[in-house]
């Protein structure tokens, strides 16, 4: 018998917070969501957080205020990061490095961006990516500050959680895409997560990650072109074209998506995190209505492993 558990994912969009509870049994389905103004913010002050800054103290009140009032029930906690305060991006690599290796690689080329910077300051993950259209071996790298890891883990151990993962808000979202949307698992598809400042591009070949880019431009206006511009990279990097745009994050006016699809000539729609979900708790109709800015929290909630 699967036992089962409550699993809170926490997300940051535009200076707000949003939770998504999903209750892990015999099929996931949603418990709850909730939303309210941030007091810190992520994005700029990501860098300078450790485990003893007096700013846990105010994102613990932020996160124990909302689960309080949306009587929020969990187990564990994970979170999913602004790309800003983090280093993340695909780089080339020799084909022949995996393991170890391959981390000890990247982070000589975290150092390269970082000078001065000591990589044990790091924590560093790189994962092979491959779409059989690229033209050499890449690696995909993320690496997060060890300050803002351990100011995490001392915010959930004052909620009294267990904390599970951290993560990328971008590729969280990518786990939403892949339950929701069981068609991506045999096509390809193009992610864009809108945020201010650009979009996150991804390029999800029969469901698994290919390619990863942020694109920059104002919010909401520059979002057709970024993506054109994205669109035009794959073409001369020979890489596999998607067969639909599906849209993440910040919420768009229609005209935007509209001209999106005229740009890039793809399919164009914006994701539904509860498209197929079976939803077990009270929840606003306004978030189910526009919940693209819940796709980071729900596909985290949604990790088992």
């Amino acid at each position: 018998m699967i036992k089962s558990f409550r699993h809170l994912g926490v997300s940051f969009c535009r200076n707000r917070i949003q939770l998504a509870s999903i209750l892990h049994g015999k099929t996931p389905s949603l418990g709850a969501l909730g939303e309210s103004g941030a007091s810190v913010d992520l994005s700029q002050a990501g860098i300078h957080l450790t485990g003893k800054h007096a700013q846990v103290q105010t994102l613990v009140k932020d996160l124990s205020t909302l689960i309080e009032r949306n009587k929020i029930r969990c187990d564990v906690i994970s979170f999913a990061l602004p790309r800003e305060p983090v280093f993340v991006d695909i780089l080339p690599i020799d084909a022949s490095l995996e393991g170890p290796t391959l981390k000890e690689h990247m982070r000589w080329e975290l150092s390269q961006f970082f000078p001065g910077v000591g990589v044990q300051d790091f924590v560093v993950d790189a994962v092979p990516v491959a779409d059989k259209k690229a033209k050499q071996a890449r690696s995909f790298i993320v690496g997060v500050r060890r300050g803002m890891i351990e100011f995490l883990q001392s915010v959930a151990a004052q909620l009294k959680l267990s904390i599970r993962f951290v993560d990328i808000d971008h590729f969280s979202a990518e786990k939403t895409l892949r339950l929701n949307y069981p068609e991506t698992l045999a096509e390809t598809t193009l992610l864009l997560g809108v945020r201010h400042g650009g979009i996150d591009a991804s390029l999800l070949v029969g469901g698994e990650l290919a390619d990863y880019r942020f694109v920059g431009g104002e919010f909401p206006h520059a979002v057709p072109a970024a993506a054109a511009t994205y669109m035009g990279y794959l073409r001369d990097q020979g890489m596999s074209l998607p067969r639909k745009i599906i849209f993440c994050g910040l919420i768009l006016p229609p005209d935007i998506i509209n001209k999106t699809q005229a740009e890039t000539g793809i399919a164009t729609e914006v994701c539904n995190p509860f498209r197929k979900l079976s939803i077990t708790g009270q929840v606003y109709q306004s978030y189910l209505k526009e919940g693209s800015r819940f796709a980071a929290a729900v596909g985290l909630a949604l990790r088992t492993e």
